[in-house]
């Protein structure tokens, strides 16, 4: 039976944290602009947990372990952003920068 990936698994676990907290950041946003800008995030957020959902399976690489640290390493910046809202381009930019290293992460996996 195969056996899955550990980084592509805890990417996952951290990208469905991610979703959680922009989920609950809705609960003190009284500006429509700004709902719509979390609300449009989740939706990427929650395409790249389908997208490694279906690389779970992929082979272990160094690489991967490396990329997929840089990635939790860089929720901080995304979880400051989510607490401070009322910077609307800062947490659009965090959130850019997040998904760029999730993308490399996802595609780091599709190549083994």
């Amino acid at each position: 039976m195969p056996t899955q990936n550990d980084s592509m698994r805890d990417l996952q676990n951290t990208l469905v944290r991610q979703l959680k907290k922009l989920h609950d950041s809705l609960d003190d946003v009284t500006d429509a602009d700004r709902a719509d800008a979390i609300v449009r995030e989740m939706q990427e957020v929650n395409h790249r947990i389908a997208m490694v959902g279906g690389l779970l399976f992929a082979a272990q690489a160094n690489e991967l372990d490396g990329k997929v640290a840089e990635v939790s390493k860089a929720t901080r910046q995304v979880n400051a952003a989510i607490a401070d809202l009322k910077d609307l381009q800062a947490f659009l930019d965090a959130m850019s920068e997040f998904l760029g290293l999730v993308d490399e992460a996802i595609d780091l996996a599709k190549a083994i």
